[in-house]
């Protein structure tokens, strides 16, 4: 199937179940890329800014753990913008290493906009972009005999259950060696208040990037839906310790897609996303779960955010 055929899939499976749902990855359209890049400057966003200063602060001792005998390959999933994954890029250009990167995203528009701006600033790396989304990477990334750091940032886990990140760090982990790494980014427990302003910012960003998965729907999958029927609810569910986002239909309605039809009563919620939040503890869990060891967490300052590098056994 091609790509406009699996999200029609994927949307109709989702507003078909009970309760309705819609998949997160799909919110990334070049408008929706955008969007996110605002809502990472939002001050409530405090994400980002918390794994960049970690990254900056410790970039020398995650080298240190790192064996690389001449070549590493830097293999991102969701690598987005790779803003913060051009400190690591810059640390292991330095030690005159030949360095290979493969950012990978659903997006093709992120994608051609972080290699030219990579290679741009870094003539000496070599960027391999890979269009693929987590759950169909097989066969997609390099098999060589290089020495191979995968990164996970941004807390991009955050939008899988537990069951599904075990199952997502497996599935695009399966193709690293024995002794292979893997550098996890997620944000951590905390303040539910503050946890759930970051998903609900002043100015409404975050509620645009949510309501353009409906636009979305209706540009590429021949919808009517009419998004002034709906609004954007966040929460943050302490039992979970997960945020979860909603789309809420404000009056009984029906809508259109592709010749599917889907009924909503008042009130009804579809879950667009989730993001678990994580402790020590079950970063050690999962880790272990996944087939790797943790060689150390790092943290900021405000210990809001941690950054976790394994090594797989």
């Amino acid at each position: 199937m091609n790509f406009k055929e699996i999200f029609l899939k994927d949307v109709v499976e989702g507003l078909s179940s009970k309760p309705k749902r819609l998949s997160s990855k799909y919110f990334y359209d070049e408008k929706g890329d955008k969007l996110f890049h605002y809502i990472m400057e939002q001050p409530e966003y405090y994400l980002t800014c918390a794994e960049h200063e970690i990254l900056q602060k410790y970039r020398h001792n995650i080298l240190s753990f790192i064996n690389v005998p001449d070549k590493l390959r830097i293999i991102e999933p969701g690598a987005g913008d790779g803003f913060k994954t051009r400190i690591l890029l810059e640390s292991f250009l330095n030690q005159t290493y030949d360095v290979i990167y493969n950012p990978i995203d659903i997006s093709p528009n992120v994608l051609n906009i972080l290699c030219d701006s990579i290679i741009k600033n870094y003539p000496h790396l070599i960027c391999e972009p890979i269009v693929a989304d987590y759950f169909n990477m097989e066969g997609k990334l390099p098999n060589d005999s290089s020495k191979k750091l995968m990164l996970f940032l941004g807390s991009n886990l955050g939008n899988f259950n537990k069951e599904e990140s075990i199952t997502v760090i497996q599935k695009f982990t399966s193709e690293l060696q024995t002794s292979d790494y893997f550098l996890l980014g997620v944000d951590l427990v905390k303040d539910p208040s503050r946890i759930l302003a970051a998903y609900n910012d002043a100015k409404g960003i975050t509620a645009q990037f949510n309501m353009n998965l409906l636009q979305r729907i209706n540009k590429e999958l021949n919808a009517d839906i009419n998004l002034e029927n709906f609004l954007h609810y966040p929460v943050y569910n302490p039992l979970l310790q997960q945020a979860e986002s909603y789309l809420i239909s404000k009056t009984e309605q029906d809508i259109s897609i592709a010749g599917n039809y889907f009924h909503f009563d008042a009130w009804e919620p579809i879950m667009t996303e989730i993001s678990r939040k994580y402790t020590p503890y079950k970063i050690k869990e999962l880790a272990c779960f996944s087939g790797f060891t943790v060689l150390d967490n790092f943290f900021d300052v405000n210990n809001d955010f941690c950054c976790s590098l394994w090594k797989k056994i």
